[in-house]
């Protein structure tokens, strides 16, 4: 995108900060990348494969429409799991979790949710993911394609189903996931979805 909400560059300007004042043991550079186009899983196909001929450990996905706490990815990567980020919801009335659980069903962050929670498939607007990930995952790793029922399966989902078919099992954090907001034309919140 060519402009960015507000609240986002907000929210990025406090992670970046406490990554430099509060820097994780054994971290040496932090790269922030805005790469842009029609096509997003082009664009997020390119950003990974420039980012691996780095020695990034971890890449953090931090879509431009999202508000999240500073502490971010301190609080991801001390899960230390292979694939780890925060459920939110759709922006629509009343909203809809973005993250389907291993069940197939909307995964619902709840106001007693906690700790970590294995999911199916999610978007990929907050989720911090290891570099192996990458490396032992075929690519493309982001493409999309339509299913015969006429539903169109988007770069994220497509990601994951081949991340799992490598053997890596993503998890949501749900207390992290309290604290995101999706921004529209107001900010949809976790507390919105249809509980059922």
């Amino acid at each position: 995108m060519e402009m960015v909400h507000a609240d986002f560059m907000i929210s990025l300007a406090g992670l970046v900060q406490e990554l430099f004042n509060n820097p994780p043991e054994g971290l040496e550079a932090v790269q922030v990348r805005n790469d842009r186009g029609s096509l997003v899983h082009m664009i997020r196909e390119y950003l990974i494969r420039d980012t691996l001929e780095t020695s990034a450990t971890h890449i953090l996905f931090l879509d431009s429409d999202m508000v999240f706490p500073k502490d971010t990815f301190h609080r991801l990567l001390s899960h230390d799991k292979d694939m780890v980020g925060g459920n939110y919801v759709q922006r629509t009335v009343p909203a809809i979790p973005n993250t389907v659980t291993t069940e197939g069903k909307p995964m619902y962050t709840r106001e007693e949710s906690t700790g970590l929670e294995e999911f199916f498939s999610s978007g990929l607007g907050c989720v911090l993911i290891k570099r192996e990930v990458f490396e032992k995952t075929e690519r493309p790793w982001f493409d999309t394609y339509w299913k015969p029922d006429g539903i169109i399966v988007g770069e994220d989902i497509f990601f994951f189903l081949k991340a799992r078919k490598a053997g890596f099992i993503p998890y949501i954090d749900h207390d992290l996931s309290k604290e995101i907001k999706h921004i529209g034309m107001f900010e949809y919140t976790n507390s919105m979805a249809m509980i059922e």
